[in-house]
């Protein structure tokens, strides 16, 4: 069934995205969508468990407690009370520290990470039902991600710019705004849009909190909108506008080419992770997990290692090294990930912690050693456009060589982006990985977010599902 959208009357793109954001109604959910948001909703929240206590989060913890952190919202996990924008800045962060949450992979964005904590924690402050939460979170993944696939900029990240803007529009539903309002809201958020990838590639720690960033800035966006401030109209076209702005004068779509009719809804698009690490070396992580499982060697027995990233070698082709921030080096790091595949035959979260980083000597040796390409010396499939495709090869010290491909899209690197078993799984492994969560109180977990539309009111939800006590105990300065 197609979702069909009206693209007539529009003044502006902008007008033309609000209309899309609000005007999705639960007969327009399908049985997908709904489906897809529920293990999204299921996956980031375990992402934000894991990711709880993980460098970063206490530089920002303390921050709140200097600038002052009552409010009317509760900080998810730990519990403690702040703003509306500063408890939505902590439950992002959390969720995107460990790179773990999902990737729309065609619009190149994480955007659960910012989607999910400012909803609930918006919905917490609205009282709005699980049912609200839930049509809010597809809408602003319908209204993200149609931006995010035209926008193309190196320097500055999908994430943060276009998601930002499916975070306002998800906001506006939830703040039951008008069009007029929202429309305002969406210049708002253009002025405070920001993110760039410089801290990515010097392995920053900033870099982790950058989606919060923008997530705080849609709450401040549709907060003013919504007292009156107004804001730019010709957002995304204008003269200054995103695309003339970001992405070095190219040509805004028009209003007709963000609406085109798709049969399905972009939250189904959205992968969840198997990995751990920045996704755009998930196809050499499998290619080595099929090159093990085919081959038995050992480090000592090889001679040399070959990592062909093609397009991604910019973000992940560093040599590895151990740096002021170890996790963040091993997450961007393709050798690391391929080490890790090729010497464990998997790549978890157990591998990512600075301890564990440092411990690892094989890996770590066998990484370092790692030569790096960004364009390949063989033939490539005919099926897959070659700058899609990741190839690991591995000489042994006898002479022989073994090669593997695998093509990083959507469609090959998440198949089926995992069954409703393995999201479980996944959430099981951020559970016993954050060491506040046990078996029992897990698996109590999975079965309130699997059922959280239900709920009436998504505050009381929260603070009975998702507060522990042992991270309260931890989180700020005053209570050490």
């Amino acid at each position: 069934m197609e979702k069909k959208i009206r693209s007539d009357e529009t003044d502006t793109v902008s007008l033309a995205l609000v209309k899309l954001g609000l005007g999705i109604r639960q007969k327009d959910i399908t049985p997908e969508a709904r489906r897809a948001a529920r293990r999204l909703i299921l996956d980031t929240m375990g992402c934000m468990l894991a990711g709880w206590n993980q460098p970063g989060v206490r530089p920002l913890l303390d921050t709140l407690v200097q600038l002052g952190t009552d409010g009317p919202c509760t900080i998810p996990i730990i519990g403690k009370r702040a703003r509306l924008d500063d408890a939505v800045t902590a439950a992002s962060l959390m969720a995107h520290a460990l790179d773990y949450d999902d990737v729309h992979c065609e619009a190149c964005l994480h955007l659960m990470c910012k989607l999910l904590p400012a909803v609930l924690l918006t919905g917490q402050v609205c009282h709005a039902d699980g049912e609200a939460v839930l049509e809010a979170v597809i809408a602003g993944m319908e209204v993200g991600a149609r931006i995010g696939r035209h926008f193309n900029s190196f320097s500055f990240l999908n994430s943060n710019i276009a998601g930002g803007f499916g975070v306002t529009a998800a906001l506006c539903r939830l703040m039951k705004l008008s069009e007029e309002q929202s429309v305002h809201a969406m210049g708002i958020y253009f002025s405070r849009a920001s993110g760039n990838r410089q801290a990515l590639l010097e392995a920053a720690m900033v870099k982790r909190i950058q989606p919060a960033f923008a997530a705080q800035s849609a709450v401040w966006a549709v907060m003013l909108a919504g007292n009156g401030l107004t804001g730019a109209r010709q957002v995304f076209e204008g003269d200054a506008g995103l695309f003339e702005a970001y992405c070095r004068g190219a040509k805004c779509p028009s209003a007709e080419e963000f609406l085109k009719q798709q049969p399905f809804l972009e939250i189904e698009r959205s992968s969840i992770k198997s990995f751990p690490t920045c996704g755009s070396h998930h196809g050499a992580v499998m290619a080595a997990m099929g090159l093990r499982k085919r081959h038995a060697f050992t480090l000592e027995e090889i001679e040399r290692l070959d990592i062909f990233l093609m397009e991604a070698m910019r973000i992940v082709g560093n040599d590895f090294v151990i740096s002021e921030h170890p996790q963040i080096n091993a997450q961007f790091s393709a050798a690391y990930a391929v080490a890790a595949a090729l010497l464990r035959d998997e790549v978890v979260l157990d591998m990512f912690s600075d301890e564990a980083i440092s411990g690892n000597e094989d890996i770590a040796r066998l990484a370092a050693g790692a030569h790096m390409y960004s364009e390949y010396d063989g033939a490539l499939p005919d099926e897959y456009p070659g700058h899609i495709m990741r190839i690991v090869r591995v000489r042994l010290k006898n002479g022989i060589t073994y090669e593997e491909m695998r093509p990083n899209n959507p469609s090959a690197l998440y198949p089926d982006r995992l069954s409703d078993r393995e999201v479980d799984e996944k959430f099981r492994g951020c559970a016993r990985f954050s060491c506040i969560c046990n078996e029992e109180r897990c698996e109590r977990l999975i079965a309130a977010i699997r059922s959280m539309e239900k709920c009436r009111d998504i505050g009381s939800w929260m603070e009975e599902n998702f507060v522990f006590e042992e991270a309260g105990r931890y989180s700020l300065k005053k209570d050490r």
